[in-house]
């Protein structure tokens, strides 16, 4: 194999983990907003009912409308973007917005002049996207918890007393 080949193919893998990684956030973040948006129509409905009910369908009512603040609450923080502080990776924002133009220029032309510093970028930013990816998934996994138990506990407050 050519060395111009294994420069292109390993630019095509590490561009594949790249857009793979890029799909999952577009799916996490798609979810999230789909739980989000659920929980606000199930929030409006159940508010309207706290204010109505009593007893224990008041209680109910009103498990369910924390239930659903907290996951609306828990959607928006896997929705909102993150400022990576941690890394300023020269192929994300901050690591362009920190220099100069010129100076981001040079430092452009100084990763481009190696095939190991643009593997570097590359997997800088696919270790920053999963790491990003895996604080997103496990809100997103809570978020869906915490709305079925609560729609669980409120709903046998509900019908429990009939």
């Amino acid at each position: 194999m050519a060395k111009h080949e294994m420069a292109e193919s390993r630019s095509d893998f590490l561009g594949d983990m790249l857009s793979v990684n890029l799909a999952m956030n577009q799916i996490v973040d798609g979810r999230a907003n789909f739980l989000a948006g659920l929980s606000g129509i199930i929030l409006t409905i159940a508010l309207t009912q706290v204010f109505t009910a009593t007893g224990w369908d008041r209680i109910g009512f009103s498990v369910v409308s924390a239930t659903c603040f907290i996951v609306a609450f828990l959607s928006i923080g896997v929705i909102r973007p993150r400022i990576r502080v941690f890394n300023t990776n020269n192929m994300y924002y901050l690591g362009i917005l920190k220099n100069s133009r010129q100076k981001y220029r040079d430092t452009i032309r100084r990763v481009l002049e190696s095939d190991s510093k643009i593997i570097d970028e590359y997997v800088d930013e696919v270790y920053d996207l999963s790491k990003e990816l895996q604080i997103k998934f496990r809100l997103l996994r809570y978020a869906a918890d915490v709305l079925a138990a609560g729609l669980a506990i409120g709903m046998i407050l509900i019908i429990a007393p009939i």
